[in-house]
């Protein structure tokens, strides 16, 4: 049999925990399960491990996205915020993650700091600036940066954000 499945992996060396279990095509539905075990079932696969890996090159923050964008903070129900989207990759302990709002004139207006591990992160952003004033329509610099596992070293991200009433 020959299984395949897709699934993010966040930190290196994920452990899969599998089982099975023969239900007789459906029939037997009380049959148990069986653990997988680590070790070589076959000299077809090259592999005899239940851990994943990360490639080397892979970026500590990836899948950046903002949506809506543009959106519209005008109070009306729709669109008045947008979620800032990224992944988290690699971290071995909970880092600090900042999502900064730039001017274009790279003015800083709003940010929101939180500890994360690694996994998938949402943020929300009003459209409000640091004083909580709304901010007039425009465009925007949206800024991810992770303190990373590496020593002085951090992940950087930067998108275009679009504010229009």
């Amino acid at each position: 049999m020959r299984l395949r499945f897709a699934a993010p992996v966040f930190v290196n060396g994920t452990t899969l925990e599998m089982a099975v279990r023969n239900t007789g095509g459906g029939a037997n539905m009380a049959a148990p399960w069986q653990s997988v075990e680590a070790g070589d079932a076959t000299a077809l696969i090259g592999s005899n491990v239940l851990s994943i890996n990360l490639p080397l090159d892979a970026k500590e923050v990836d899948e950046f996205r903002i949506t809506p964008n543009p959106f519209t903070p005008n109070g009306d129900g729709i669109n008045d915020e947008t979620e800032i989207h990224f992944s988290v990759f690699k971290l071995t302990a909970p880092r600090q993650a900042q999502v900064r709002v730039y001017t274009l004139a790279g003015r800083p207006i709003w940010e929101n700091a939180q500890m994360l591990q690694s996994g998938r992160v949402t943020m929300l952003w009003d459209g409000t600036d640091l004083n909580g004033s709304k901010v007039p329509p425009g465009l925007y610099i949206c800024q991810v940066n992770l303190d990373t596992d590496r020593e002085s070293r951090s992940a950087t991200r930067t998108r275009l954000l679009s504010v229009a009433y």
